[in-house]
């Protein structure tokens, strides 16, 4: 996040105790961030997009990539951290990709701390938010950062009609390299392979790029990083497949906001619902994920 140094910025406390200080800090004109620092963990999430951008346990590396390139500015999308893609995954016709939630601004709701770590609450709302998606919704996200981190997306059809949504909790995962790192689990699992456009089942060596899949599974996974010794295991609730993704580097040579060779550091293993799926008038639908380190 080095080129987040070099904006003016404004700082709030939000909380000031002997283990935990929370700021909010604006970078620019509706680009706000949450810096947390706890005694069990160090964290950063954007109101831009609710997007968390930074997770780093006490004495543990950092969790989660982020791009030097990235703009922190109104209507570009964040690249790294969590992405939250909804209310669509992927491209559509006439539309911005992945949805409007990672470029719309987020309320923070509440926040609070114990000594276990840091609780936050963001809440997005609106109505007819897309030329093709007309339609009125609440999103709520809860996130926790401590020793583990938690993170719940519910939401709420706020309109008479029905509508169909899809989305993922799009997480880039820092890694040593790609091919030092694998998801055993996914091996012999079946996926769409979005590079030859076919459907395909086969071992899994390592997470090198270009890979860009869609696995057909929500079992949790275990992410192993050789060269950084350790394990993340990611559990999730409402999801249905699992996207990873590595563009590979002749693909993020042509990305603008991807740092030269950053490819060689992320994984994103993402946990979607990737097909459309209906919510009635007045339901809601709940995704959420787990993420634990552990040594391998």
């Amino acid at each position: 996040m080095t080129n987040m140094t070099n904006t003016a910025q404004t700082t709030q406390s939000l909380v000031n105790q002997d283990n935990c200080q929370i700021n909010q800090i604006s970078l620019s004109e509706g680009i706000d961030t949450i810096e947390i620092i706890h005694s069990r963990c160090k964290a950063i999430v954007s109101l831009y997009a609710g997007h968390v951008l930074s997770w780093q346990p006490t004495s543990q590396r950092e969790v989660f990539w982020l791009s030097e390139a990235t703009k922190y500015a109104q209507g570009s999308a964040i690249r790294g951290g969590i992405p939250l893609c909804w209310p669509w995954f992927g491209p559509k016709v006439g539309e911005v990709n992945h949805g409007f939630t990672r470029t719309s601004i987020w309320q923070l709701a509440d926040v609070s701390s114990n000594d276990d770590g840091v609780s936050l609450i963001l809440t997005f709302a609106g109505e007819s938010l897309a030329k093709t998606w007309p339609y009125r919704f609440k999103l709520t996200q809860t996130l926790f950062f401590g020793d583990v981190f938690k993170q719940t997306l519910k939401i709420d059809n706020l309109g008479e009609q029905a509508f169909e949504h899809s989305g993922a909790l799009h997480s880039y995962f820092h890694v040593s390299q790609p091919e030092q790192a694998c998801v055993p689990n996914l091996t012999n699992i079946p996926y769409y392979d979005k590079l030859t456009d076919s459907e395909r089942c086969t071992r899994l060596i390592d997470c090198r790029g270009p890979k860009d899949r869609v696995y057909k599974s929500n079992e949790a996974l275990a992410l192993l990083d050789y060269g950084f010794n350790r394990k993340l295991v990611i559990s999730t609730k409402g999801t249905q497949d699992w996207v990873l993704w590595n563009p590979g580097q002749e693909v993020a040579s042509s990305m603008s906001d991807i740092h030269p060779r950053g490819e060689q550091h992320f994984v994103c293993l993402e946990a979607g619902f990737t097909k459309p799926l209906t919510l009635a008038a007045g339901q809601s639908y709940e995704v959420s994920q787990k993420i634990a380190i552990q040594a391998i």
